[in-house]
């Protein structure tokens, strides 16, 4: 079991972004995905649950990005995480995500614990000619890519 403890100091009126244990991730971290990033959370984070949050998600060719989104009908799936050392986990996460992401905290729907905040990577580039995914699911859409769909709206 997760000792849920140092992440949830993090819920909304409970404590500063300091504080926050927990990462939210959507694209090339999830378990799902092949490929080397995982390996970052490996021995560094604990699987909580899957999640959503507000915002919209586009296909970047190798890798998704996320955007705010003011319409709460804007959901991207991912999967929440509680790191175990939080500051040397997102020091290291920072730097895989290089200048194009910016780390903000955020809420997180989770479908065990609620509403969370955790932190998230935005993207910070400009998005140019970069399909939505409309979905919101960047797993799901590179399983539809892969199967010959590739429907992006």
């Amino acid at each position: 079991m997760v000792d849920l403890r140092g992440g949830l100091r993090a819920l909304p009126g409970r404590g500063p972004s300091a504080a926050c244990s927990l990462l939210f991730v959507y694209g090339s971290l999830r378990a799902g995905i092949a490929g080397p990033a995982h390996h970052l959370l490996r021995g560094r984070a604990d699987y909580l649950d899957g999640g959503m949050c507000q915002g919209r998600l586009y296909d970047l060719g190798d890798y998704p990005g996320l955007m705010p989104s003011a319409d709460p009908g804007d959901r991207v799936v991912g999967e929440i995480y509680a790191l175990r050392a939080a500051r040397p986990a997102l020091a290291r996460l920072d730097r895989y995500e290089g200048r194009d992401y910016r780390r903000e905290l955020g809420a997180v729907d989770s479908r065990r614990f609620g509403r969370l905040q955790a932190w998230l990577y935005y993207y910070a580039g400009a998005l140019a000619a970069a399909p939505r995914i409309a979905s919101g699911d960047y797993l799901a859409h590179l399983r539809r890519r892969a199967a010959g769909a590739g429907a992006v709206s």
